[in-house]
């Protein structure tokens, strides 16, 4: 650029502005131009978008000064200058098909990289470029080429762009279940992939569809199911395939387009639910049975007790406890133990009706609590358990046959509440084991005071040992032939300090049932072995006695070897030992009663089947026992 043109280029600038300015000044014969043209000085001169004059060559004939400061040169220095000389681009050929066609051309947000300012790194600009026609057949001569800088807003639109796109991204990545729906309408708008997979449902087959569609209908159901920022909702949603899965609602909202927006973020809470039924149910059933528990037969129990306040509507308690399970738990392991209470408590659950309550009240007592039922009626139903219970059941290579004892106490007459049936159930089902067990007692008021001497009663034979209050009276057996003795039978019996002497049917069920059965029998070997000794040492003739083996103390993996103790101990042949085992005993266990026999029969003891044809011995396994004999 030479000083020369500089000069033209300005004074040009000066002309076209001067012309302007004077026209307006003198008013002369285009009174209607020469404002217009002050006015588009002015505009030309003070605007903040780019003016530029080109010629068809895209030659500089004028440009103002926001383009002069946006290319930071100075005015003059565009003079002669060609625009795609200064600043090299594809524009040139829409540029040249202007001039060409005479259509105009426009661009918006076009990327420029300033190497006048390379600080400003890419910029963007809205241009366009407008042919100046004098005649609308004469070639183009000036171009209008304008620029409006536009980097902020595309940087803004940008930024939008990049943070819907982050949100689409969080939205469809989410793993919880995202749905937004109209706040007035109730219509979808949409949900996420978590979503569709949560309800089986596409987004396309959900969107305007109301939001009430999600979930089941149910009792008080409730259209507008969400509530904006309120506490998290409980309820379910319903899948494509018509299941019903449980989630949490947290419900929030916004605007947009001037409507509010309901966003409500699902969390599938299927597994938690269903631990916590499961827990309830553990809290409230029986984990072996599948029975209600104690806590929940009290719950159920207290209904019936509230439904039933007319007189003549009854309510029976049934407590039901197993005879001897301690036996078959101890002696054949608590698998064959836990199979049975399985079994047992399945039998009572179909025998009981519907609306009943069954449960397993722990160890081997049940309760059955039945509505509607007289005291003659309960009775009934409770001799009906006693045969359900009494039938054998096969256990793995093992058929047991159970009794049970049975207690019955009726709303009103026998309580006002669960505690005090219950109470009274069960003074009355101790009742039962005290009179032989395998029947029922029916609660009277007497039975408690019954209760109450043999919790005494119990307290005293434990001490019974220590205090040697126990003695043995021996049974001669006598030879019918010639009147001679020939052994005796060891009866084990209790001289109370202050009773007297305690009947045996008043303390051995009590010892059986308490387990010091145990160790008063074991007293009963050592010391019946004992006095076989003394009486030899005193001279009669060797004979032999016969113990009474308890249910506990056959099924004692150290029996044998106890025998064999005490044998040993008093310097006694083992044909001076007798022993005698009840049919139900042997029976309870067969083929573990087997194992056990021969194991005592190797000691050589002598072995008697009691109380035969009292229970149910099947003659095959009576074949099997290596007994010596049998006493009717």
């Amino acid at each position: 650029m030479t000083p020369h043109h500089g000069t033209e280029f300005q004074a040009e600038e000066r002309k076209l502005g001067g012309d302007a300015v004077n026209a307006a000044e003198k008013g002369d014969h285009f009174p209607g131009d020469a404002p217009a043209l002050l006015l588009l000085e002015s505009i030309y001169r003070h605007a903040d978008d780019c003016i530029v004059v080109l010629d068809r060559d895209f030659r500089y004939l004028r440009v103002n000064r926001a383009y002069a400061d946006v290319c930071a040169r100075r005015i003059e220095e565009f003079s002669g200058r060609r625009l795609f000389d200064l600043y090299p681009s594809p524009l040139i050929e829409e540029f040249r098909r202007v001039v060409e066609t005479r259509i105009p051309y426009a661009a918006f947000d076009h990327p420029f990289a300033l190497p006048d300012h390379p600080e400003w790194g890419e910029t963007y600009w809205d241009l366009s470029l407008v042919p100046v026609l004098d005649d609308a057949d004469a070639p183009v001569s000036l171009l209008l080429f304008t620029l409006r800088d536009v980097t902020q807003r595309h940087r803004a639109l940008q930024a939008l762009r990049d943070s819907a796109a982050r949100y689409r991204t969080i939205f469809e990545d989410a793993t919880t279940a995202i749905a937004l729906a109209d706040a007035e309408t109730g219509g979808l708008r949409d949900i996420n992939r978590a979503m569709e997979r949560l309800v089986g449902w596409s987004r396309a087959e959900l969107l305007g569809r109301p939001q009430w569609v999600l979930h089941p209908p149910s009792p008080g159901f409730s259209r507008h199911r969400w509530t904006a920022d309120g506490p998290l909702i409980e309820t379910q949603v319903l899948t494509c395939r018509g299941d019903v899965v449980d989630v949490e609602i947290k419900a929030s909202s916004l605007q947009c387009n001037g409507r509010r927006i309901l966003v409500g973020f699902f969390s599938d809470i299927t597994e938690r639910k269903r631990q916590e039924r499961e827990l309830r149910r553990q809290a409230t059933h029986d984990s072996l049975t599948g029975l209600a528990n104690r806590l929940l037969a009290e719950e159920r129990a207290a209904r019936l007790l509230a439904l039933s306040q007319d007189p003549d509507r009854c309510v029976a308690m049934l407590l039901i406890d197993l005879d001897r399970f301690k036996i078959v738990n101890d002696g054949l392991g608590h698998a064959v133990g836990d199979a049975l209470l399985r079994e047992l408590g399945a039998r009572l659950d179909v025998a009981a009706r519907s609306g009943d309550v069954v449960a397993r009240l722990g160890g081997d007592e049940f309760m059955i609590v039945m509505r509607d039922t007289p005291g003659e009626a309960a009775a009934d139903f409770g001799n009906h358990l006693l045969e359900t219970i009494k039938r054998p059941i096969r256990v793995g290579a093992h058929e047991l046959t159970m009794t049970a004892s049975l207690g019955i106490a009726s709303y009103p007459k026998d309580g006002a509440n669960f505690a005090e049936m219950y109470r009274n159930a069960e003074a009355a089902m101790y009742c039962a084991k005290a009179r032989g067990r395998n029947r029922l007692e029916h609660y009277s008021p007497e039975m408690n005071r019954r209760t109450a001497e043999r919790l005494d009663l119990e307290g005293d034979l434990r001490r019974a040992l220590e205090r040697q209050e126990l003695v043995l009276h021996y049974q001669p057996k006598v030879r019918l032939q010639d009147g001679s003795v020939v052994g005796a039978e060891a009866l084990v019996r209790w001289g109370h300090p202050t009773r007297g002497m305690v009947p045996p049917m008043e303390f051995i069920p009590l010892a059986e049932e308490t387990g010091l059965i145990v160790p008063i029998g074991q007293w009963v070997i050592e010391s019946a072995c004992a006095q076989i000794r003394d009486w030899m040492a005193a001279g009669l003739r060797e004979v032999s006695v016969a113990v009474n083996l308890s249910a506990l103390q056959f099924q004692s993996r150290n029996l044998p070897r106890q025998i064999a103790r005490a044998l040993d101990a008093n310097g006694l042949p083992a044909r001076c030992l007798e022993l005698e085992v009840t049919e139900s005993v042997a029976m309870a266990a067969p083929e573990e009663s087997i194992r056990m026999l021969a194991e005592l029969k190797a000691v050589g003891v002598r072995i008697w089947l009691d109380d035969f044809g009292t229970g149910y011995s099947s003659l095959a396994y009576l074949k099997r026992f290596p007994i010596d004999g049998l006493k009717i």
